[in-house]
């Protein structure tokens, strides 16, 4: 082609460059147009850093016998995927007018080392007579292999700790399962349960060592109800003795002459007895009656307010003790961006750094890495979001954490074994309305690669739901509302149904006694998992079992419930506060006890309340915040905080 004879000049400004993941490296690219026409030249990157090396701009036009300057930025991502080592990194400069004319030129970029580890205790708490189990998922998220030497102990040093295999090596991107047994010293034949609380140490070399905590609940060998019980038989034994030791005594007497008939005299006579006489033993006390209500011990107290009244936001306790709440709506429905933090060691409130997005009904959960992922949620105009951000509080900043498939509120969140983020179904609504539909979608969260990928949908649409995950790694996934857009009614589901992180499916287990939507669910000491009420408009509740896939019935709530708060408490009970009842919004709380399948009133909160958070302190206090305390639409939300203890 006349006048395209020569090929562009293609210089690279340094032939090796050194970047660390997470960080950016620039790299200046030369260019001249050695023909005798104007032409224009794109310029592409080749090699692995073409997925993330950035142009500026990515082609020049430039006349006959011209140079121009092109700016590279390379930031490969802070991945286990980003392999440490030298990488060859190339450049093609390529004619618009004529193709063919092209020249490569690269350079070496030498990409740094990089350790980072994520835990995951699960369960978190064990219980046992003689020991607890518990598996430590250890996750590389580095770019090399990582050698860990794991180590525990518990705070008062009366247990005996094996953590099989003590020293690993991970490849980057692995996750593996380390065995964990606590085994208490002594025996406890009766009396109330023991809690004996522990840490995991992941020291790594050359890298920040990890620690996680977990509890043993050292069960009695004589269980109380059995101790009960033999009491109960001995004092009745006891009473029968006495009484026929009695009997045999009167009689022993009737046949001893000369004694006054006052003496024989039949109790049932009406004639008191004399001082030589036996003592008539006491009538046992009557057992209580099933239906009596029970009262268990618990006491709420005023908190210092949060500086913002707000609900449907999202409350996470820190790796250090404190909690995180962020967005949610504010007075007169405005959707918020602000994010406070609470020091449970102080009582005190202080501000966090704003959200990147102003999102409400969204989801937050805890990393390994001690950072808080939030996602999705409904913005201003009611629209929904499929953007997430990461909060760090070291550096108290939010950066982004990229976008899901589908926008979507009223979704669920899981940190599963290995430290990726299963987020399940929800509603989505293109916003200018509070019409939404319902979504089947399920997305995947990498904190390694800050990434999306999608998981295997759900069998049918589901917001407004309950997941739990359950002690085996496993996701169960409850009720929900399917109802499509538009519609005049929810259409709440019985339905549930397992995701196998191992396997990516799902499969559908066994149904719920009722259709709920708005219920809670929490995982039991034991492993099964508890499910409490919902829109049923009855006060049920019952039990999962993930080893049979069946559900039974979990002893009679006092009212019915929904919008409410359940969190498991130290002692192993389940604490149940506020919501919408039948009548309204309610400040009643009530317990449930595992070992007894019933139900206990305790004390209420200062203030009723539902779309409230509550988040269990390491200190075994239950914080609630915000809510609102009326289901008319223009009530304000509330900045109060209870703790209960």
């Amino acid at each position: 082609m006349v006048g395209l004879d020569e090929l562009p000049l293609l210089t690279v400004g340094s032939p090796r460059l050194a970047v660390s993941p997470g960080e950016t490296t620039e790299l200046r690219l030369r260019l001249r147009n050695r023909a005798t026409v104007v032409d224009e030249l794109s310029i592409e990157v080749l090699g692995p850093a073409a997925l993330w090396a950035v142009l500026e701009p990515p082609r020049l036009s430039l006349f006959p016998g011209s140079d121009g300057e092109v700016l590279v930025h390379l930031r490969p991502p802070r991945s286990w995927a980003t392999t440490a080592g030298p990488l060859a990194v190339g450049f093609r400069a390529a004619s618009t007018v004529d193709p063919g004319r092209a020249v490569v030129e690269e350079c070496e970029l030498d990409v740094a080392a990089f350790r980072s580890a994520a835990t995951d205790l699960v369960p978190h708490t064990s219980r046992g007579r003689f020991s607890g189990r518990h598996v430590l998922h250890l996750c590389n998220e580095g770019n090399v292999p990582l050698r860990v030497a794991l180590s525990a102990r518990d705070a008062d040093d009366d247990c005996r700790i094996t953590v099989e295999p003590s020293d690993v090596t991970v490849a980057p991107g692995q996750t593996m399962p380390t065995r964990l047994t606590v085994r208490p010293a002594r025996r406890l034949w009766m009396g109330p349960i023991e809690h004996h609380a522990f840490a995991v140490h992941a020291d790594v070399r050359d890298g920040a060592s990890s620690q996680r905590d977990g509890v043993m609940r050292q069960l009695p060998l004589i269980p109380r109800t059995t101790a009960m019980v033999a009491i109960a038989v001995l004092a009745v034994g006891a009473g029968v003795i006495g009484l026929a030791s009695h009997f045999s005594a009167r009689s022993s007497l009737a046949t001893v002459p000369g004694l006054p008939p006052s003496v024989v005299s039949s109790p049932t006579s009406g004639a008191a007895p004399s001082a030589a006489a036996a003592p008539r033993p006491a009538a046992p006390a009557q057992p209580v009656a099933a239906s009596t209500p029970l009262t268990r011990p618990g006491a709420w107290s005023a908190a210092s307010p949060m500086a913002v009244a707000r609900e449907l936001h999202t409350s996470t306790v820190l790796q250090d003790g404190r909690v995180l709440v962020a967005g949610g709506y504010t007075a007169g429905s405005v959707v918020s961006r602000s994010a406070e933090i609470y020091d449970p060691a102080t009582q005190v409130w202080s501000a966090a750094a704003p959200m990147r997005s102003a999102r409400a009904a969204h989801t937050a959960t805890l990393l390994g890495s001690g950072r808080v992922l939030v996602v999705g949620g409904r913005t201003v105009n009611f629209a929904s979001l499929a953007t997430a951000e990461l909060y760090d509080p070291g550096s108290d900043t939010w950066t982004s954490a990229g976008t899901l498939r589908t926008a979507r509120f009223g979704q669920r969140s899981l940190l599963l074994a290995g430290g990726r983020v299963l987020v399940v179904g929800g509603r989505s609504g293109p916003g200018g309305s509070l019409d939404s539909t319902a979504i089947s979608n399920v997305d995947l969260y990498d904190p390694g690669a800050n990434s999306w990928s999608a998981a295997a949908s759900l069998s049918i649409a589901r917001s407004d739901l309950a997941a739990t995950l359950l002690s085996d790694g496993r996701v169960l996934v409850t009720g929900g509302d399917s109802a499509p857009v538009g519609a005049s009614s929810s259409a709440p589901q019985a339905s549930a149904e397992i995701f196998d992180p191992r396997t990516g499916t799902w499969t559908r287990t066994g149904s719920m006694s009722a259709q709920r939507e708005s219920h809670t669910t929490t995982l039991l000491d034991d492993g099964r998992v508890l499910v409490v009420g919902g829109d049923v408009g009855a006060p049920t509740a019952e039990v999962y079992s993930s080893a049979s896939g069946a559900w039974a019935p979990a002893g009679s709530p006092s009212i019915a419930r929904s919008h409410h708060a359940s969190v498991l408490l130290p002692s192993g009970d389940v604490l149940v506060a506020g919501g919408i009842g039948v009548d309204g919004v309610v400040a009643s709380c009530e317990r449930y006890s595992p070992s007894t399948n019933r139900w206990s009133a305790t004390a209420a909160m200062s203030t009723a309340r539902w779309v409230h958070e509550a988040s269990l302190l390491k200190s075994g206090q239950v914080l609630v915040t915000g809510g609102t305390p009326a289901s008319a639409k223009t009530t304000p939300p509330l900045a109060t905080v209870d703790t209960y203890s």
